[in-house]
């Protein structure tokens, strides 16, 4: 799925530029034939990453802890 629930939170990853990808909230309306609406929060022609967000996050979540402990 492309919605990530984080806490009370709903967000995505939008792709930027190859390989360069940025969390987005956004307000998603309940699943309607095995697709999630998105309400608000992405613009028209926003790539939004489906798959392999589990590895974004916790690529993310690395650069992160690395810049706080610098």
């Amino acid at each position: 799925d492309a919605v990530i629930q984080e806490g009370s939170k709903q967000v995505v990853y939008v792709s930027v530029a190859a390989g360069q990808f940025v969390k987005r909230e956004v307000k998603a309306g309940p699943p309607v034939g095995g697709k999630t609406p998105i309400l608000s929060g992405l613009n028209e022609g926003d790539q939004v990453v489906v798959g392999g967000n589990v590895f974004i996050e916790k690529a993310q979540e690395k650069l992160e802890s690395g810049k706080s402990g610098a």
